[in-house]
């Protein structure tokens, strides 16, 4: 069994070394501040994305450029919609905790319970 030099590994695992530079590449794309440059080193990132044989680097080529619009605003106003993904998912889990409510309103109270908006003592 012969050693590899470490010149001859990426020759071996070109799929792996392409695709793995192409995502790394895709990660300067936070680094904009106006949407014109975003914009522009999108266009160049896709471009070279869509010039390899990598089908999954293609699929995400394609991904990016459906959610562009989110991206590119993103790319300007550095907010996400994380806080709300995150309430979404703890009132997801009470509902799923709890089986069911006999009402809306105990429903309600549940969330703002966890939620921490409940006066516990409402005068």
């Amino acid at each position: 069994m012969t050693l590899l030099t470490r010149r001859a590994l990426p020759a071996i695992h070109r799929p792996l070394t392409d695709s793995f530079s192409r995502l790394r590449d895709a990660c300067d794309f936070w680094s904009f501040d106006t949407r014109v440059g975003a914009r522009s080193f999108f266009d160049r990132w896709r471009r070279s994305a869509l010039a390899t044989n990598l089908a999954p680097i293609k699929k995400v080529a394609a991904m990016f450029l459906d959610h562009l619009t989110g991206l590119l605003s993103y790319a300007v106003h550095k907010v996400s919609n994380a806080v709300t993904e995150g309430f979404n998912s703890k009132i997801q889990m009470i509902k799923s905790a709890a089986r069911g409510f006999r009402s809306f309103e105990n429903y309600r109270i549940a969330i703002l319970f966890h939620c921490g908006k409940l006066d516990l003592y409402p005068q």
